[in-house]
C-alpha cells in the first residue's frame, strides 16, 4: 500500500475504458418511493397515521422495550383490525441486505417481538416465573408478500387461531406503515412446557382463558376467522 499522498490503486474507484466510473452491482441499492435521506425514526407527533379505527385497545405491555411503538385503538391499521395485539416496529437500515430490502430473517424477529407481547398480554410470561411453565415455540413459517425497506415502520398483528391441550396455533401480519400495504404473513405453534420437569404439559387454565379473553376482542369483526 502507498502511502506517499498516492491513492493505492487498490482504493480507487473503478472506471470503465471511457473514463466512466462503475457501478458495484452488489452494494446499489435499487430506487424506491420510500427511500429517502429524510430523517428516521420520527416522532409519532410529526405525523399522523392514513388510518384509524377504534375496535379495539391494543397498547403494548410494560414490558416492550421502548422502540417498540405504543399502537392504540386510535391507530389500528385496518388490515390489523382482526388482531387484539398489535405492535409497531421501525425499520432499522441495518436490516436491509444487499438487495436493498429487509432480509427474509429479519420477519421472525419481528413475528418473535409480537409473540413475545402476546405471551404476556395472556399471562404466559407470569406462569413461567411463579410455575416454570412456559411457552416453547415448536414451529414457525413466513409468506413474504413485498418488499420491505427503510425508512418504514411495521406494524405487526398476532393473534390465536386454535387452541389445544396443550398448545395453540398463532397468526401473524405484518403491514408497512408507509406502504399501507401487507409484506408478510406468518405462522407459528407454540407448546406449554414445563421447564423443570423438560417435557410438555397442560396449558395452564389462566393462560387458556386470557387467550380467550383477548380474542373476545375482535370476536365481532367480519374478517375475525
Amino acid at each position: 500500500m502507498h502511502v506517499r499522498g498516492e491513492v493505492s490503486e487498490w482504493l480507487k474507484e473503478p472506471v470503465s475504458k471511457t473514463g466512466e466510473p462503475l457501478r458495484v452491482p452488489w452494494v446499489r441499492i435499487p430506487p424506491s418511493p420510500s427511500f429517502s435521506l429524510a430523517p428516521f425514526p420520527q416522532s409519532d407527533s410529526a405525523r399522523e397515521p392514513p388510518f384509524a379505527t377504534e375496535q379495539q385497545q391494543c397498547n403494548v405491555s410494560a414490558h416492550a422495550p421502548d422502540w417498540v411503538r405504543r399502537v392504540t385503538s386510535q391507530t389500528v391499521h385496518p388490515l390489523l383490525s382482526a388482531f387484539p395485539v398489535v405492535i409497531g416496529i421501525p425499520v432499522q437500515w441495518g436490516e436491509m441486505d444487499a438487495y436493498g430490502h429487509v432480509n427474509n430473517t429479519v420477519f421472525f424477529r419481528y413475528f418473535e417481538s409480537a409473540r413475545m407481547e402476546y405471551l404476556d398480554r395472556c399471562g404466559f410470561l407470569e406462569t413461567y416465573d411463579s410455575e416454570d411453565i412456559g411457552a416453547i415455540l415448536r414451529s414457525t413459517e413466513c409468506l413474504f408478500r413485498r418488499p420491505l425497506r427503510h425508512p418504514d415502520t411495521v406494524l405487526v398483528g398476532a393473534r390465536s387461531v386454535h387452541i389445544g391441550e396443550d398448545r395453540f396455533t398463532m397468526a401473524y401480519l405484518a403491514v408497512s406503515e408507509y406502504h399501507n400495504e401487507i409484506v408478510a404473513e406468518g405462522s407459528a405453534v407454540v407448546v406449554s412446557f414445563d421447564y423443570a420437569e423438560r417435557k410438555k404439559t397442560a396449558l395452564p387454565r389462566q393462560v387458556r382463558d386470557k387467550i380467550g379473553a383477548l380474542e373476545q376482542l375482535t370476536a365481532g369483526n367480519p374478517s375475525n376467522s
